[in-house]
């Protein structure tokens, strides 16, 4: 359904606007590449994803010349959306998961291992180490940064281009 050139008054009517508009459909694009995952229902994987490819881990004892199999996978909740370009590695020896009603952006990494609560936004461009877990209702703005193994509470709030290298206190935000 074509607005044409309509304009708004205010971001409140737009808003209106767009909730009287038939919603989207759950869709998988066929230029997403899928495997060793669980899909939820309702899920919706845009161009170009890549979900339950093998993660980024080398043994140090070859001088991290041969790479770590990865033999676990990824189990994506209902109501999961994944944007164009994003990458979710499946996990080494456990799951790599995303909560229900998560919503990830384009040009998004999700590292092997991590566990990601119900609820979250997650911001294009941002970068979500290996092993890290994010909590119920996290929002991670525009290309945040966050290291591995690192713990993000519920309900924080990542401010844009925040680099994360530290555990977040459940209700933080981190500029």
């Amino acid at each position: 359904m074509s607005t044409g050139n309509k304009r708004f008054r205010s971001q409140q009517e737009a808003h209106e606007f767009l909730r009287s508009l038939p919603r989207p459909r759950p869709y998988v694009h066929p230029t997403a590449i899928i495997e060793n995952t669980v899909m939820g229902k309702d899920a919706t994987i845009a161009a170009y994803a890549v979900i339950g490819k093998e993660g980024f881990g080398f043994d140090p004892l070859t001088g991290f010349s041969q790479r770590w199999p990865h033999t676990g996978n990824v189990v994506l909740g209902d109501n999961v959306e994944i944007g164009a370009h994003t990458c979710i590695d499946r996990g080494t020896l456990d799951s790599t998961r995303i909560g229900n009603d998560t919503k990830i952006d384009n040009l998004v990494h999700v590292g092997h291992n991590a566990i990601i609560g119900k609820g979250c936004v997650i911001v294009a461009g941002s970068i979500i180490g290996g092993s890290s877990v994010i909590g119920d209702g996290v929002f991670i703005g525009e290309g945040v940064k966050i290291r591995d193994h690192v713990t993000v509470g519920d309900n924080a709030f990542l401010c844009m281009g925040a680099i994360v290298t530290r555990d977040v206190p459940a209700g933080t935000k981190v500029r």
